[in-house]
């Protein structure tokens, strides 16, 4: 194994070792927060996750973040308990409890990191050749839609369909070979700077 900047890594390219210490590493955060805190007020507890709990599981998720069911279902484990000793809300369904403390799926929020990394490097905006990851779909009918759609390319492999390059169909539910994403559907030009900012701030 090899660990960089935060990231562990296996010979394989697997990532299995670095979210099951991440998701040890939060979950023991959590158990830390029920002890410091005496109050249980939902605000509180909700903040303190966010700001002590949520960076460990996201911290350069663009490099690790995989779509199997099974380290989807690890990761997310961490926040579903944290809802779920809530007083009043426990009982409730887990979607029902993110909305009661307006909160969103840790999946929701990587793929919106996916997300706003595909928009940086497709414009400019990060210090990445975007030909190297992405392939951009020429826009046959100049009178209609635009030049940013991104055409979806064959992996052979699972390692593969785990980067980023694949992940950002995967992850959204596209799986037909001919189909090509456009940026603008998840991520509007118009309003992606404006998110990008909010995102670094």
């Amino acid at each position: 194994m090899v660990k960089g900047l935060g990231v562990t890594v296996d010979v394989s390219l697997k990532f299995t070792d670095h979210i099951n210490s991440i998701t040890a590493k939060a979950l023991r955060r959590v158990g830390l927060l029920f002890k410091c805190f005496i109050t249980r007020g939902h605000n509180i507890l909700v903040k303190a996750f966010n700001t002590y709990v949520r960076p460990v599981l996201e911290y350069a998720s663009s490099i690790w973040s995989l779509t199997q069911i099974g380290p989807i279902n690890r990761l997310e484990s961490v926040q579903r308990r944290f809802t779920k000793r809530f007083p009043g809300i426990g009982h409730l369904t887990y979607r029902e409890r993110l909305s009661a403390l307006n909160l969103e799926s840790l999946e929701i929020r990587r793929l919106r990191l996916d997300l706003l990394l595909t928009y940086k490097i497709t414009f400019g905006m990060a210090d990445i050749d975007s030909h190297k990851l992405f392939c951009l779909r020429a826009n046959i009918k100049p009178t209609t839609g635009h030049g940013f759609k991104l055409v979806q390319e064959q992996f052979e492999t699972q390692r593969c369909r785990s980067f980023l390059p694949a992940r950002r169909y995967a992850s959204a539910g596209y799986s037909d070979r001919n189909v090509s994403v456009c940026l603008s559907v998840c991520l509007s030009v118009r309003h992606a700077p404006v998110l990008c900012q909010n995102e670094e701030s």
